[in-house]
């Protein structure tokens, strides 16, 4: 049996057991109030409702989660500059770590030097 480790999803919908993600209910505190009082609802694609962009502190804890599994850790520089480069829109957030741990780097720290040499 092969382990597969997770990974930056950029397409299709998020798994948690395939891709690192946020908890969707936090983002969403209004729902609670709609499932208490058994309200119907829709949850529609980003596009279609006006993305909610990830804070800086949501892309630190996005980033930590691979942290945490593969012990290749983003330093705080990278992840300000992630921040900074994507603004925290979830596609590009998400596309440029798949970028930086899947083809450029390996190292044992990602810290984004290479961008400004």
């Amino acid at each position: 049996m092969t382990l597969r480790r997770r990974f930056f999803n950029t397409a299709g919908p998020c798994k948690a057991d395939l891709h690192y993600m946020l908890p969707p209910l936090g983002r969403l505190p209004e729902v609670y109030d709609l499932i208490d009082r058994q309200g119907y609802f829709v949850i529609h694609a980003p596009r279609q409702t006006g993305k909610q962009n990830f804070t800086a502190e949501e892309v630190t804890t996005l980033y930590q989660q691979h942290t945490t599994e593969t012990g290749q850790p983003f330093t705080p520089e990278a992840d300000a500059l992630a921040f900074d480069l994507t603004q925290g829109q979830p596609w590009l957030v998400n596309a440029l770590a798949a970028v930086v741990t899947d083809e450029l780097l390996r190292p044992n720290s990602l810290n984004f030097s290479f961008f400004y040499n």
